[in-house]
């Protein structure tokens, strides 16, 4: 049978903080959450943290273990165990020696009446009689106060055990509850992200659209200067165009009037 040091997957001498690792890893791993079909394996890890994560606990689990090693190495005879099945066979193995000792009683007081008859020694019927009841009265105490001292035995064991159960359901609640916060804390970092990420686009959106701008601003400035220089040269050449065709004219009608006045000459 596995122990829960196998649950985890450390040694024997792993360190507290090797097997909180272990089980975070494991826990992580099996989560209903994350991992649908974990569940089981998901509470065995939780079941075995509750205790090798207490270091109480972890010390009688630890000798539980070793007295378990000793019983493995003892003659079957030997061994003591203190599970339920071995409780019920010791209980009736004590029943079945108790009706043995009644019915050699009985079968010892029947012989011996028989024996005082028929040698005639004159034993009384009646201090026999009281002897047997006395002997049987004092053997009925001690079983009496045996079965007392294992009744009691027994409560503080069961009570002992609730006492771990409920410790074990404590723990298990404390580590569900750790699991829940950590989950929340995920769950707002991730929010927290999603809304940084959100406010660092929006920025990146107003950056982009201002620079746009700008450059919308500066075409538009480029655009007006250019129309600017357009209409200047526009004007500049047509100054110049009239100017020439001025001069030009001129210098026909001046070439015509010397034509007609040598023509006048001769």
């Amino acid at each position: 049978m596995p122990t829960y040091y196998d649950t985890l997957g450390v040694r024997r001498t792993a360190s507290a903080a090797e097997i909180k690792q272990a089980y975070r890893k494991k826990a992580l791993e099996n989560h209903p959450d994350k991992n649908p079909t974990g569940e089981a394996v998901f509470k065995e890890v939780t079941k075995a943290y509750s205790v090798l994560g207490n270091a109480s606990e972890k010390a009688e689990y630890d000798m539980e273990l070793d007295r378990e090693e000793r019983r493995r190495h003892m003659p079957s005879g030997m061994q003591h165990g203190m599970t339920s099945t071995q409780a019920k066979a010791f209980k009736k193995e004590e029943d079945n020696l108790m009706t043995k000792i009644l019915q050699q009683d009985q079968y010892m007081r029947a012989k011996a009446a028989a024996e005082a008859e028929r040698k005639g020694t004159g034993f009384d019927r009646k201090d026999f009689e009281s002897w047997a009841q006395k002997a049987a009265a004092e053997m009925s105490g001690q079983n009496s106060e045996e079965m007392q001292r294992r009744q009691e035995e027994r409560r503080r064991q069961q009570e002992a055990e609730r006492a771990d159960q409920e410790a074990r359901r404590r723990r298990l609640r404390e580590i569900e509850e750790d699991l829940q916060r950590q989950k929340e804390q995920e769950r707002l970092r991730e929010q927290q992200e999603a809304q940084a990420s959100k406010t660092q686009d929006a920025e990146f959106e107003r950056t982009k659209q201002s620079l746009l701008q700008k450059i919308w601003d500066e075409e538009s400035r480029f655009q007006s200067a250019k129309r600017v220089l357009e209409a200047k040269f526009d004007a500049q050449y047509n100054d110049e165009m009239d100017r020439q065709r001025d001069a030009f004219r001129q210098e026909c009608d001046r070439l015509r009037a010397q034509a007609q006045a040598q023509l006048r000459s001769g």
